[in-house]
Formats: structure tokens, C-alpha cells, sequence
């Protein structure tokens, strides 16, 4: 059904914010590229190459149903190779690692709110030994990130977490607004046009590459045509679960990250108050701050918490300090 439309049909309202692209890309902007993108899928799965897509577009656009989209197909390719028995070097790669092999499936609990609960999520499945060889995820990131406090060391740690997580082929589908990923993203899909009574979704299609100065850039090639998936049940739970993270969000409060090292302050003050207690005068620690700090890096080394950038750490004894000090005046 795809294959008997070329492109979608603009109305001129469309053409008049798309016409700068149509002029300068006049036989990719005619072109359709789905058949070459699904292809694209499954040469990486035959490769056992990450997968990963960006997909932006404006709010309301339909940006989740694409990458909810390409989970599944991804799953249905995966299987389809792992039933042909593809993959047999996997079966004794994954013998000496922490991560499991077989038949794949896409469902809520491979869908994260942000790049910090995708990587919670991971890590956890990987020390649970719960974790998939060539799952994919969705990371849906409503809203633009915004820089603080921390958020540089997010970055850095979910860098290298892909890193790391590579040879596991874990594949992600990133949804950002305004922005593609550029974090080892081979393609970026801007969704522009939803047709709803053919129920697709047309985004454009870019390939990433690299400029050379190192610079990343995504290159234009046409259109993709994404079909929304026929998954009621999981569509029905993916919105309730969409909806508790606006209720979230409205609710207002700090960052994530703040959130984070909170939790983590009330963590160590719990189970470890030995490290902040007050002498007799209750006007000062027994310890003083260098050694609270080595003590929170001890924490840290024994994988007790999670790791932080020196700001925050000094950040979270500080807390740790104020929390040791209220109790102090309750009592």
C-alpha cells in the first residue's frame, strides 16, 4: 500500500515552509526512500550493527508512533533472523557475559521518559542478567534537554555506557523536538506530514555523516512513509504511562538530575548517618567535609550509588549535612 504513493501531496501552506529544501534537493525532495530504509534495518540486525534512529518534528506530529513503529519492525526482523538460526556466534558470546539471547519483544518497559531513566533501566536488566542481546529501545524526550547542573556528566556517562553497551547491540530510537542526536546516529527521520486517513506518518529522511573538521551532519534523502502500528494494547499503555509523565512534569519541582542526587543524599544519610554525625555541641560534624566526601566516593567505588561529577558530589554532602542538622533540631 506504501509503495503506490511516490511522496505525499503538500498543501501550499506546506510548500511554502518546505520550498527552500525542494529548491536545493529537487530529486531527493521527489523521492521516495522507504524500501532503502527498511533495508537499512535489516542489514544492520544481519551485521549485528547498532541501530539507532533520532526522529524530531513538532509537538503533537507523531514523533513516538514513528519510533513505536520501527521497534516493531525491528523486533519482527531480529526474530525472523534468530528463528533462521543467524546468529549462532551470539549463542556463545553471550555464555561468559551478564546478557541473554532468544527471541526479542517490544513493549512499555523498553520505552524511558529520558536518556537517565533508558540508562537506570539498562544498567539495572545488565546487573540483573536480565538484559537482551539486540533489544531495542525507546527514548522519548518530550521536551528539550536543558543544560545544568550535572548535565554534561549525563552526557558523558551515557556516552560511554554506548560504548560499553555496543558489543550487547543494544539499538535506540531517540525522539527530541527540536534536535537530532548525534550520539552514533546513523539516521535521522523530521517528521513534516501525517496522513490520517491512510493512518502513515511522512517524515524526511537524513543519513548522518561526518565533515572534515569531524564535524557531524545529517544529509538530506528524501521521504520515508511509517504506517502507524496496529498494537492497540500497547498504544492504550503507552499513553497512560505519557500522561503520568505530564502530570509529572506539571507538578513542577527540579530537574531530574536534582531529583537524583536528593534521592541519593536521603540514601546515604538512611543507611550510612555514622558519616554525619554531629559532636556533642551539635553545631559541627565529627568529620570533616574532605573526609565525608572520600567516604562518598567509597560509596560510589562499591557501585552503592551511582557515580556524580565533583560539583555534585560536594552538592549531595552538603544535603547530607542540612538533612543531619534538621534531625538534629527535631530531636
Amino acid at each position: 500500500m506504501m509503495e503506490l504513493v511516490k511522496v505525499p501531496k503538500l498543501t501550499e501552506e506546506e510548500m511554502i515552509i518546505l520550498n527552500d529544501l525542494r529548491r536545493e534537493f529537487p530529486r531527493e525532495f521527489n523521492q521516495n526512500n522507504t524500501k532503502y530504509f527498511l533495508n537499512q534495518i535489516i542489514q544492520f540486525i544481519k551485521k549485528k550493527h547498532v541501530y539507532r534512529v533520532s526522529i524530531m518534528g513538532q509537538t503533537r506530529i507523531g514523533k513516538s508512533e514513528v519510533g513505536s513503529t520501527l521497534c516493531f519492525w525491528y523486533v519482527k526482523a531480529f526474530n525472523r533472523y534468530h528463528l533462521r538460526n543467524n546468529f549462532k556466534d551470539v549463542k556463545d558470546f553471550v555464555k561468559h557475559e551478564k546478557v541473554n539471547y532468544g527471541e526479542l519483544a517490544f513493549n512499555n518497559e523498553y520505552v524511558a521518559e529520558n536518556q537517565m531513566t533508558y540508562k537506570d533501566k539498562m544498567t539495572k536488566k545488565f546487573k540483573e542478567s536480565k538484559l537482551m542481546f539486540g533489544q531495542i529501545w525507546q527514548i522519548d524526550e518530550d521536551k528539550e534537554s536543558i543544560g545544568g547542573l550535572g548535565s554534561m556528566s549525563e552526557n558523558l556517562e551515557m556516552t560511554n555506557i554506548n560504548n560499553i553497551t555496543a558489543k550487547f547491540c543494544q539499538n535506540e530510537i531517540w525522539i527530541q523536538p527540536r534536535k537530532f542526536e548525534t550520539r552514533n546516529t546513523p539516521f535521522g527521520l523530521k517528521v513534516i506530514k501525517q496522513d490520517f486517513k491512510n493512518r502513515y506518518n511522512w517524515c524526511h529522511l537524513y543519513l548522518s555523516d561526518q565533515d572534515p573538521a569531524g564535524g557531524t551532519y545529517f544529509k538530506f534523502l528524501g521521504w520515508v512513509c511509517i504506517p502507524l502500528h496496529t498494537n492497540e494494547l500497547f498504544r492504550d499503555e503507552y499513553n497512560a504511562k505519557k500522561e503520568d509523565w505530564i502530570a509529572e512534569e506539571l507538578k513542577g519541582g527540579s530537574d531530574n538530575r536534582a531529583k537524583v542526587r536528593s534521592e541519593t543524599a536521603e540514601y546515604i544519610f538512611e543507611n550510612y548517618p555514622q558519616y554525619f554525625e554531629l559532636n556533642e555541641s551539635g553545631k559541627r560534624f565529627k568529620l570533616s567535609k574532605d573526609k565525608q566526601l572520600v567516604y562518598l566516593n567509597r560509596l560510589i567505588a562499591k557501585q552503592k550509588i551511582k557515580n556524580f561529577n565533583e560539583v555534585e558530589k560536594e552538592m549531595i554532602v552538603q544535603e547530607c549535612q542540612v538533612i543531619a542538622l534538621e534531625n538534629q533540631n527535631k530531636s
